[in-house]
């Protein structure tokens, strides 16, 4: 059971890493495009830096307040799903790439996603079209589709 959790977890973050590499790349203007490309990929290893030193101080000096050696590592494997669970909140938040959507037909969200990153918002992707008018931001581009 164990390795078929450490599987699903693998298989996850690799993608998690493949489609935000993604869409910074898709997204990002390309002045700071290559930073933030650069903060993707430390991740990893700062995460990997991180679950060290909490192992270090779960299955520590701090082993007895966790229910002693038989408990700790449980408590220390619980405590990894909150980054997990953060992502999945999270993600409600991104939205397509403009250029995926244009891509389906779709270019009013489109124009929402540009007008939503260009106000520097998160707005959740099932209310990004009723908060954007699209007919006033097509006026406002001066794009007639």
């Amino acid at each position: 059971m164990f390795l078929l959790g450490r599987m699903v977890v693998g298989l996850g973050l690799g993608g998690e890493i493949a489609i935000g590499l993604t869409l910074i790349s898709e997204i990002m203007p390309t002045r700071i495009r290559s930073q933030f490309t650069g903060i993707v990929n430390v991740g990893p290893g700062f995460g990997i830096f991180a679950v060290a030193v909490l192992a270090l101080l779960f299955l520590g000096p701090y082993e007895g307040i966790f229910g002693g050696p038989y408990l700790a590592w449980r408590w220390f494997l619980g405590v990894l799903i909150l980054p997990a669970l953060l992502i999945l909140v999270y993600r409600r938040y991104i939205p397509e790439t403009p250029r995926f959507l244009i891509s389906k037909g779709r270019q009013d969200e489109a124009f929402a996603v540009i007008k939503m990153l260009s106000e520097d918002k998160l707005i959740p992707v099932k209310r990004l079209k009723s908060y954007y008018n699209i007919n006033e931001l097509k006026n406002s581009i001066n794009i007639m589709i």
